[in-house]
């Protein structure tokens, strides 16, 4: 988002913020006013209350980590298999049962391969 969108919904937050507060003093009256649900007026109150102004920007919603995330050992052999001997996701599964550690279901493997386009084998690689 652009700067100028992201200053126009701080600045709508912090109308509905006071508005709530000392003018209302009714939050759910208030929250259907301004056309935002109770959970995001409560939330928007804290981070301002802690952050100040600033705490009203918009939040990012990415995860920082992903836990359960395939290696990158694992998803690099699962790509070379695919690009070199052209093994399918049953057969690349088979394969990778080898390796100590290693267990990856076959829709597992078509979601890997699904990301950097190589799901689908030509006709001249069957």
């Amino acid at each position: 988002m652009t700067e100028r969108v992201l200053r126009r919904k701080v600045r709508h937050r912090l109308v509905a913020i006071p508005h709530a507060q000392k003018l209302i003093g009714n939050v759910v009256a208030n929250c259907r006013y301004h056309g935002i649900r109770r959970h995001c007026y409560y939330q928007w109150r804290r981070r301002y209350e802690e952050l100040g102004e600033e705490g009203l920007r918009e939040n990012s919603s990415v995860h920082l980590s992903s836990p359960n995330q395939t290696s990158a050992d694992v998803v690099g052999k699962n790509v070379y298999s695919r690009s070199h001997c052209h093994f399918g996701p049953r057969k690349m599964s088979m394969y990778l049962k080898r390796y100590p550690d290693v267990t990856i279901s076959p829709s597992g493997i078509w979601l890997i391969l699904n990301k950097p386009g190589m799901c689908r084998l030509s006709s001249s690689q069957h």
